[in-house]
């Protein structure tokens, strides 16, 4: 019973770490590609990321996130196949108040 349970929940993290890893690059890759173009007084100037500063950290800023993410999804992954076997109490434990601490962290990125 509590096996199906950690399953279920391993899952459900998995899906969820998922979206977050897929949305964050989604957003990172449509800041950095991002352009435009003006005209003014028959001159053309394109602005793309590199041209305002803060575009460039709100794109570094985001793809950070999706790698994140992305490396909390395989610790999900692995932790549902390999950690039910054994777990290790005193590795475990820190192991999930330093998942808790960055969590909180990276959430207003």
């Amino acid at each position: 019973m509590a096996a199906a349970a950690r399953v279920s929940e391993v899952k459900a993290e998995g899906l969820l770490r998922g979206a977050c890893a897929a949305l964050a690059a989604a957003a990172a890759l449509l800041v950095g590609l991002s352009t435009q173009t003006e005209t003014v007084l028959l001159v053309r100037k394109k602005a793309t990321v590199k041209d305002v500063q803060a575009l460039w950290v709100l794109a570094m800023a985001a793809a950070a996130a999706a790698g994140y993410h992305l490396l909390q999804l395989l610790k999900c992954l692995y932790l549902g196949r390999v950690g039910g076997a054994r777990p290790c109490r005193r590795s475990s434990r820190a192991l999930a108040w330093t998942c808790l601490l960055l969590d909180k962290t990276s959430k207003p990125l």
